[in-house]
């Protein structure tokens, strides 16, 4: 198997799998008393990281600056709210995802040719 579609798929199961746990939280709002209002925020950041690994998974491009500079975001926005583990917890994977997408990218553009 040639080195870009294993990265290729390396990132995009990589993301498909942070989703998945982000979607985890939405288990917690059944396990207590349910409530609308709690299943619809606990579904939010992971139906926004499932629209973006959509967008991504046709245009790098976007996944690139949505899983890089959103984290830069979120690590400003919520640095002085909750613990720094939570942060880390959080910023880590989708920092990962974020640099498999850009190296997937650079790869992507090295087996493009010009055409003559």
């Amino acid at each position: 198997m040639d080195f870009r579609k294993i990265l290729f798929w390396t990132t995009r199961i990589f993301t498909i799998l942070i989703v998945l746990f982000f979607y985890l939280f939405i288990a917690k709002s059944f396990a207590e008393q349910f409530n609308i209002y709690s299943f619809l925020m606990s579904s939010v950041p992971g139906t926004i990281l499932l629209l973006t690994l959509i967008l991504s998974w046709r245009w790098e491009n976007f996944g690139i600056l949505f899983f890089l500079y959103g984290l830069g975001y979120f690590g400003l926005a919520t640095s002085q709210k909750v613990s720094w583990i939570s942060v880390v917890i959080i910023s880590v994977p989708l920092c990962i995802s974020g640099i498999l997408f850009f190296t997937s990218f650079l790869n992507s553009k090295k087996k493009k040719k010009p055409r003559k």
